[in-house]
C-alpha cells in the first residue's frame, strides 16, 4: 500500500502526505474483508470493525465490471460466524455480505456493510473455518486468477475450543 492512502489524518496529516487528500488506490487486486461477527465482541466493536472496511473502500478504486476487468479492485465481504455452524454438517461457517464480483461501484458495498451492521452477531466463532473458507471459496475461487489477492481479518475474540486448526 502506497504511504498517506490508509493512514490519512484529514486533521494532522503527515508532511510527507502533502496538502491535499491523495486520490483512490489504484490497486489491481481481489480483497477479503473478514470481520468478526461473535456475540461477545461487543455491538460497538462489530460496528466500528465495519466502519474501517467502510472507510477503506473510501480509498480504493474499484474495478467497475468485477467479473471481468483486471483494473481495480475486486471486494468481497464475510462475518463469521454464520448461524447453525458445526464443522462437517455442511452448512456455510460465514455469512457473505457481498462476493468479489457482486458490485462495481464503491457506494454498492458501502450500502452492504451498513445492513450488515445491523445483522445479529453470533455465538461460537469458528475463526478457523472463516478464514479458511474465504480463501477457499472467495479468493482462490476468483474468476483472475492472476491479480493479486488480499485477506484483511479483522478479528477481535478467540476461536472456539472445538474449531481446532483449520
Amino acid at each position: 500500500m502506497a504511504p498517506c492512502t490508509l493512514c490519512y489524518d484529514q486533521c494532522l496529516p503527515a508532511p510527507e502526505c502533502g496538502r491535499g487528500r491523495p486520490g483512490p488506490l489504484q490497486v489491481h487486486a481481489d480483497i477479503a474483508f473478514v470481520v468478526d461477527g461473535f456475540r461477545g465482541v461487543g455491538a460497538n466493536l462489530y460496528r466500528a470493525a465495519l466502519t474501517l472496511v467502510d472507510a477503506m473502500l473510501d480509498e480504493l478504486e474499484v474495478a467497475r465490471q468485477p467479473s471481468m476487468s483486471p483494473h481495480g479492485a475486486c471486494v468481497a465481504l464475510v462475518t463469521h460466524m454464520a448461524s447453525g455452524f458445526w464443522p462437517g454438517e455442511g452448512r456455510c461457517p460465514v455469512l457473505e455480505c457481498f462476493h468479489l464480483t457482486a458490485y462495481g461501484h464503491q457506494t454498492q458495498m458501502q450500502r452492504s456493510v451498513r445492513e450488515a451492521a445491523g445483522h445479529l452477531l453470533w455465538e461460537a466463532p469458528a475463526l478457523g473455518h472463516a478464514l479458511e473458507w474465504t480463501l477457499q471459496k472467495v479468493l482462490l475461487a476468483a474468476l483472475l486468477l492472476q491479480r493479486a489477492q488480499v485477506l484483511f481479518a479483522i478479528m477481535a475474540s478467540e476461536t472456539s475450543s472445538w474449531d481446532g486448526r483449520s
